[in-house]
């Protein structure tokens, strides 16, 4: 997973780039880390440890929590409502 960056980086179309990471995480399990308020209440160390090597999706200021580990970064640039981030 951490060659994706380089993977994908070069390429400047949009499809180009979904089509180069179709498939790629196959059979893998996916962990998807949100925002919500119980993240923190989490110990965020053991979290860390768990998901190292993992495929991990981070969502929005999730990342900051886990990004150490994260493998994507997912956000929207068309909020509902603005936030400061």
């Amino acid at each position: 997973m951490k060659s994706l960056k380089s993977k994908i980086e070069h390429l400047s179309d949009n499809q180009e780039r979904i089509n180069a990471l179709k498939d790629i995480a196959k059979g893998e399990t996916a962990y998807l880390i949100t925002c919500g308020p119980t993240l923190t209440t989490h110990d965020r160390e053991e979290l860390i440890e768990k998901l190292d090597g993992k495929l991990v999706l981070a969502c929005k200021q999730a990342y900051d929590y886990v990004k150490e580990v994260a493998t994507f970064h997912l956000l929207s640039v068309y909020n509902y409502q603005d936030y400061t981030y």
